[in-house]
């Protein structure tokens, strides 16, 4: 007679609610914990490429900056000139005269001019944006530097292109200050006072931008004395995409950033306390937690 197999009543209990419920919390609590985890390291990654974003955009920079600065002609006449309110807010803007060779093909090239500044600049998207801009034009033999200096104050004043041909050199750098070392160990925010000259290297009728100074670095350039003998370079700077977001929806909210105004003050530290006491209305939180402040400081020899 056969018999039929059948498992022992005890092996044949299922799970209970009780159990399933349990295993269900468990499993939602793995899933809810490697989210989290993919979001955190997402989100590091993203501020980590933003921050790199900001610093190779301020090397390149200050960098180019720098390479212009050591070849400046600091003697001989009038060779620089700065405006302190170009473009929105009151950024710093300077120009001046470098030396340069001859370009292989033509011997009638005597130098360079070079300026900086904030130019508002259309990006792919059709929207324009303050970026941090280089501008340089041919210095001639034939041309009368009275006439070069007049010309390239103006561009310098209002980012035309009258001598100067503008590049963007940082596409997120949306304020430049220059704070200026004197010889007597003061930093101040606007250079002396120039001393002009009364012979023929400057010559009477030619008008330099309204809004910008020339620059001495010469005692004997200067109206009392003082001159320049360094410069601090502060810039801020946003990612892309941050800097498109927080324009669309504030346009203004770069001027939340002044010049600094008293004596011995720098731009990073000026704008790092001004970021401080600003509310949610003023800055926007992206824009809180991805702006950076850069700073450089060069001497002129």
């Amino acid at each position: 007679m056969n018999q039929a197999l059948t498992m022992p009543r005890k092996f044949q209990r299922g799970f209970t609610l009780v159990e399933l419920l349990a295993s269900m919390i468990l499993f939602s609590m793995i899933i809810g914990l490697t989210a989290w985890a993919v979001i955190g390291a997402t989100d590091t990654t993203a501020g980590a490429e933003k921050r790199m974003d900001t610093a190779s955009q301020a090397r390149a920079f200050f960098d180019r900056f720098g390479t212009d600065l050591n070849t400046m002609i600091t003697d001989g006449g009038i060779t620089a000139f700065y405006d302190e309110g170009a473009g929105s807010g009151g950024n710093s803007a300077i120009g001046f005269i470098c030396r340069s060779r001859p370009r292989a093909t033509s011997g009638d090239r005597r130098g360079v001019v070079v300026a900086y500044r904030i130019n508002n600049t259309e990006d792919i998207d059709g929207q324009d944006y303050p970026m941090a801009s280089r501008g340089d034009g041919s210095l001639l033999y034939v041309d009368p530097i009275g006439s070069i200096i007049e010309k390239a104050s103006g561009d310098l004043s209002d980012g035309g292109n009258d001598i100067l041909n503008w590049q963007v050199l940082g596409t997120g750098i949306i304020r430049l200050h220059i704070s200026f070392l004197l010889n007597n160990g003061k930093t101040v925010q606007t250079p002396p006072s120039y001393k002009m000259p009364t012979d023929q290297v400057f010559p009477k009728g030619v008008n330099i931008a309204s809004s910008c100074r020339l620059i001495p670095f010469r005692a004997e350039d200067s109206v009392d004395g003082t001159y320049v003998v360094g410069m601090t370079l502060g810039i801020a700077v946003l990612d892309t995409r941050t800097r498109n977001l927080a324009f669309k929806s504030t346009p203004s909210f770069a001027d939340q950033f002044s010049r600094p105004q008293g004596d011995g003050e720098t731009p990073i530290a000026v704008w790092n306390k001004k970021l401080e006491t600003l509310g949610d209305s003023q800055i926007s939180k992206p824009v809180r937690a991805n702006i950076r402040f850069y700073e450089r400081m060069y001497t002129v020899r």
